[in-house]
């Protein structure tokens, strides 16, 4: 995102920079499922 702000993108850079903070929101969210399906498994002690 600092770089589509400067224009070092390109014409293009803000929606490469969307793209980008999209596919970031995704990863955070998978993983966090992740973690909670793990968790969810593991056995109370």
């Amino acid at each position: 995102i600092p770089l589509a702000a400067l224009g070092m993108l390109g014409q293009h850079g803000p929606l490469i920079a969307a793209f980008a903070m999209a596919l970031s929101d995704l990863a955070v969210v998978g993983n966090a499922l992740r973690l909670k399906r793990r968790l969810d498994r593991r056995p109370i002690r």
